[in-house]
């Protein structure tokens, strides 16, 4: 098996998909142990590799079918209301937690720091 960033963006996008990585605040409940929004699916339905070279890759939400998607990555509250956005983040929360734990489950070393 070859190890390169084809197979990493790969994984990354298979991981973002997954089951164990939705999470929903639908109505103020916490539902999911991940931390890609998922309440109709469409964000995390979106995840693609959008380019690749020998050194990089770049992985994106489908702008054209969930525009919201950087509003849930960035910003601190919900719309134009004082309601914290929960979802502020996910991609690193997704990256640190989710993605980590995949690659240790392919007995990959990962350290944090």
């Amino acid at each position: 098996m070859k190890y390169d960033i084809q197979y990493f963006a790969q994984l990354f996008v298979q991981t973002a998909k997954s089951t164990a990585a939705r999470r929903s605040y639908k109505h103020g409940i916490s539902a999911g142990e991940g931390h890609i929004p998922y309440d109709t699916g469409a964000t995390q339905n979106s995840v693609f590799i959008s380019r690749t070279s020998e050194n990089s890759a770049v992985v994106r939400f489908n702008g054209s079918e969930t525009p919201y998607a950087v509003y849930l990555q960035y910003a601190m509250n919900v719309g134009r209301t004082n309601k914290p956005n929960m979802h502020n983040g996910f991609l690193q929360k997704f990256a640190k937690d989710d993605f980590v734990n995949a690659l240790r489950r392919r007995q990959f070393e990962v350290k944090i720091r």
